[in-house]
């Protein structure tokens, strides 16, 4: 992973994760008027409006929200951050070719060396995939709360989830490779 201190930006083998534009809320609200994206999240109505993008992309105050784009196509794909926990999301045509852990582990590595100590975050207990990409980053589940997705307009239940940075630790020296004795 290389980090771009002078834009703020993140790079990996495929991706460039990058403070949002005014530029990407026309793409992004497109992906996101996508019911089988938005049916996920918490805080993203369905549908969802141009004008409520520009809203979001004028009003992030974290350092570490990022756009995710394709590094051969310049795409935006998706949007991950941490705020008061990790959220993510990736549109439909993006799905089942690792783009999401790939950015989730780049931002999650940033986050600790950059001295955070722990990052919470949590999945609606039927997405499959999310719980997959949390679990992989070293995640261990906390409890169980009730939560509003507000494109479904109804509260479901969702799984707390944290990765403190002995668990993060724990997780590079199991994955590192390891030198032959």
């Amino acid at each position: 992973m290389t980090i771009h201190s002078q834009s703020l930006s993140l790079e990996t083998d495929r991706l460039i994760l990058r403070p949002l534009s005014q530029a990407d809320a026309a793409p992004l609200t497109r992906l996101l008027n996508d019911f089988d994206v938005s049916k996920w999240l918490s805080r993203i109505r369905y549908p969802y409006g141009v004008i409520e993008m520009h809203w979001f992309i004028a009003t992030l105050n974290s350092p570490y929200r990022f756009g995710i784009v394709h590094k051969d196509t310049g795409q935006i794909m998706g949007v991950i951050g941490i705020a008061e926990h990790l959220g993510y999301w990736l549109g439909q045509p993006y799905w089942g070719h690792g783009y999401m852990l790939e950015a989730a582990q780049a931002v999650v590595d940033h986050w600790f060396a950059d001295d955070g100590l722990s990052i919470a975050s949590y999945h609606f207990v039927e997405n499959a995939r999310s719980r997959a990409i949390l679990k992989r980053l070293g995640f261990e589940d906390t409890g169980m709360m009730q939560q509003v997705c507000l494109a479904r307009g109804e509260t479901l239940e969702a799984q707390s989830v944290v990765l403190t940075r002995e668990l993060w630790q724990a997780r590079r020296r199991d994955t590192a490779p390891h030198s032959p004795a």
